[in-house]
């Protein structure tokens, strides 16, 4: 990976500023977050206007004011640093989409938590995570699953009762989404050569990948803290529904509503926009190393941390995850069973980012690394013993390592 942020070329700063004066003589811009389509615009028949709507170049001009309001390429909340021309018109066209506050006439509801993707992923920049908590509600899934986590949303649109918790509630924070496009590049086989179910190997870790049933048969997932999601895609349409309520065709179990807007709500050309802004959005950089960070990193491999939080999966570097499920014991059990994971069964959160954030686990009942490294339980024990027992000097050159990531 190319080290240090760095900006668009300025020509093509140029061309946008310059094409989005020219589209705001030529018409009123449409509604922030709707797709700029060829009828928006003048009806070209041949000539320079034909060329520039089949170059999108309508949808630069549209996404201008995400150029320079977005972070840098590779910075955090910005794209990828492998990111073509192409994939940069579609992130920024994306982040317009991501931001876009839906109103109740539009499918919002009838209950929900916020009123845009941006709204909740917004800390430390938006593509983030969130500092609000959703309350987890257990609901029937399909007989297989033994039960399914759902969120209780916290707000309903006018003449709608909102929701109450009927059964095992608990907190849960909502995940950052740095680098989540590499994540859905890692294939089966890698995730598949880390389970160990049995723990045959008798380090007591036993990973498993999550399942979902999806399209007539059950499909493994990844996505979500209880590998709920099998790909990227579905995931992020999933939450369109979960958190907004806005309902599509995308969700793995399309769903519809009680609201007065027809079902599906928004088009599948709305997730995709989603999907090529999420799929873009760069992994947090590495902060600077030290000495005791160094050290730290070593440490962290002998005492068993990368069981589990591999520091390269597939083709994938510095994510530290396995993208498996995990049993983390009674001390981090939320009661809430999601597809095959059980109340204390969690995906192997990636700690790329870590350093960004002020509270830990799920439910941010932690305020310290030290305090986490305690509460990892179940499959962890034994990394968990073995650093409590460290010297206090080994312990902070851990810490210090987990605090560049």
């Amino acid at each position: 990976m190319v080290s240090g942020p760095t900006r668009l070329p300025w020509c093509v700063l140029i061309l946008t500023i310059g094409l989005s004066a020219c589209t705001k003589v030529a018409a009123t811009p449409p509604e922030m977050g709707r797709r700029l389509t060829r009828s928006a615009l003048p009806a070209p028949e041949a000539g320079l206007p034909a060329a520039f709507v089949d170059l999108r170049i309508e949808k630069l001009a549209l996404a201008w004011n995400e150029v320079l309001d977005s972070p840098g390429v590779g910075e955090l909340g910005g794209p990828l640093h492998t990111s073509s021309w192409r994939d940069l018109l579609d992130f920024y066209d994306g982040r317009v989409a991501f931001k876009r506050v839906f109103r109740a006439d539009e499918g919002l509801g009838p209950t929900f938590n916020d009123v845009s993707c941006a709204s909740c992923h917004s800390a430390p920049v938006i593509g983030g995570g969130g500092a609000d908590m959703a309350q987890g509600i257990t609901v029937h899934g399909p007989p297989w699953t033994g039960g399914d986590a759902m969120g209780l949303r916290k707000h309903a649109i006018e003449g709608v009762e909102k929701e109450r918790a009927a059964g095992k509630t608990a907190r849960l924070r909502t995940p950052p989404l740095f680098g989540l496009g590499l994540l859905d590049q890692v294939s089966e086989q890698d995730r598949q050569r880390l389970e160990d179910p049995e723990d045959r190997n008798g380090d007591g870790i036993r990973g498993r990948r999550g399942y979902r049933n999806g399209e007539g048969q059950q499909r493994p997932s990844r996505f979500g803290q209880k590998a709920n999601d099998w790909d990227l895609r579905t995931f992020l349409a999933g939450a369109l529904v979960d958190e907004m309520g806005v309902t599509n065709t995308a969700r793995r179990e399309p769903r519809a509503d009680s609201d007065a807007v027809a079902d599906p709500e928004v088009s599948e050309v709305f997730i995709d926009r989603l999907d090529a802004y999420v799929r873009q959005l760069a992994p947090p950089q590495r902060g600077p190393s030290t000495p005791s960070s160094l050290k730290g990193r070593q440490l962290f491999a002998e005492i068993g941390c990368t069981g589990c939080h591999k520091a390269q999966l597939g083709p994938v570097k510095g994510a530290f995850t396995d993208l498996l499920l995990h049993d983390m014991g009674p001390s981090l059990d939320s009661g809430l069973k999601d597809g095959v994971a059980t109340g204390a069964m969690w995906r192997t959160a990636p700690l790329w980012g870590l350093r960004h954030r002020k509270r830990y686990t799920h439910d941010e009942r932690a305020a310290s690394i030290a305090e986490v490294m305690a509460l990892h339980l179940g499959e962890a024990k034994g990394p968990s013993r073995r650093f409590l027992g460290l010297p206090q000097a080994d312990q902070a050159a851990i810490i210090a390592f987990l605090n560049t990531l």
